[in-house]
């Protein structure tokens, strides 16, 4: 195994490839390998559907699922999805409106979804 990744840290077009910060994810092969990567970012996707794409999550639900995102997603470089699991687990708190934050996780979940399936592509 060659100990470079094979996610360039710089997209080859000069664009970002969503909310994600490619230079950590690279990180995460070195260490761990592109299969174990694979693995885990399929888990990671699963998280996110099953945690923030459901309708009509009851705020204190909510709080809990996107506390147990924030990290991970933090970890794997998908800096916005953790920054907005942060944001929506303190307006749960905070009894803000409830619809706004479902919105909120859905919209930052699909983003990281779609970053996802890009990252996903260029490694298989």
């Amino acid at each position: 195994m060659s100990d470079r990744s094979s996610i360039d840290p710089r997209p080859s077009d000069g664009a970002a490839v969503g909310p994600l910060d490619i230079a950590m994810l690279a990180e995460m092969e070195a260490l761990l390998g592109r299969q174990r990567l694979l693995v885990l970012l399929a888990d990671f996707r699963g998280e996110i559907v099953r945690l923030l794409l459901p309708d009509g999550l009851p705020p204190d639900v909510l709080a809990r699922n996107v506390h147990a995102l924030t990290s991970a997603s933090g970890m794997l470089g998908f800096t916005a999805l953790s920054h907005a699991c942060a944001s929506i687990e303190e307006g749960c708190r905070g009894q803000a409106d409830a619809d706004g934050l479902r919105r909120s996780a859905r919209n930052a979940g699909q983003s990281a979804l779609d970053a996802l399936a890009g990252v996903t592509a260029r490694l298989a």
